[in-house]
């Protein structure tokens, strides 16, 4: 077995937990004509993603199905479709290596709350399957990590971010901090691979000094046409 059909085969059995006898889903996002063209080679790469898992998994005597649907907009955070809703049923794990997200979807929603496993994957491609990719790691080192830093927030009540046009200072609740490490194991887990998160929100009215620049593109349904800082 090649490197990236290996790391395939390794996000089902260590990222998800896989146990025999499992139903896995990979749901793929079909191109729809009504969309700009410069979207359309981020669905061939996400065709040819899905295409693959599919392949090692079904190669691996794993029950898998390809599920795909057309998405209404060039967004994420789009509901899935109601078609999509009715083939699905129920499945232990479900991949979503889409081109836009699902994350935050009440499609994602309902199938956690069903119990399955669920790896968001937006905007991945078969490069980051690749030997020195993102999914090339050792993933519960990296849990280990991720935890570790999760501690040194919940010891905190502030927060400095620094980066390209960005140097600010924010106050946080470290009662609220998450880790999503890339591990899904458990029923109802989900989370973005390739994981690696330790997050918080800030507090609502908190004390906050500094500045930051969001980048253009950014907005959903109305994105931003120049950077704001």
């Amino acid at each position: 077995m090649n490197k990236i059909d290996q790391a395939i085969l390794n996000a089902l059995k260590v990222n998800l937990g896989y146990k025999e006898g499992e139903k896995v889903a990979i749901v793929m996002q079909e191109w729809n004509p009504k969309f700009e063209e410069k979207f359309r080679q981020k669905f061939e790469d996400s065709a040819a993603l899905c295409h693959r898992m599919y392949e090692v998994f079904k190669k691996a005597g794993v029950e898998v199905e390809l599920l795909s649907y057309v998405p209404e907009e060039p967004r994420s955070g789009v509901d899935a479709t109601p078609e999509l809703y009715e083939k699905i049923g129920f499945k232990e794990i479900i991949f979503l290596p889409t081109v836009f997200s699902l994350t935050h979807t009440k499609f994602r929603k309902t199938q956690s709350e069903k119990g399955s496993r669920v790896a968001s994957m937006p905007g991945f491609t078969l490069e980051m399957f690749e030997e020195g990719g993102p999914m090339d790691v050792d993933y519960n080192r990296l849990h280990q990590e991720t935890v570790a830093v999760a501690e040194k927030l919940r010891q905190s009540r502030f927060v400095r971010v620094v980066a390209a046009d960005t140097d600010i200072t924010v106050e946080i609740d470290p009662t609220l901090v998450h880790v999503s490490s890339g591990l899904l194991t458990e029923p109802g887990k989900f989370g973005n691979l390739p994981g690696a998160e330790a997050y918080v929100v800030p507090v609502q009215e908190g004390n906050t000094n500094g500045f930051f620049t969001v980048p253009a593109g950014w907005g959903g349904a109305g994105p931003l046409k120049f950077r704001l800082k």
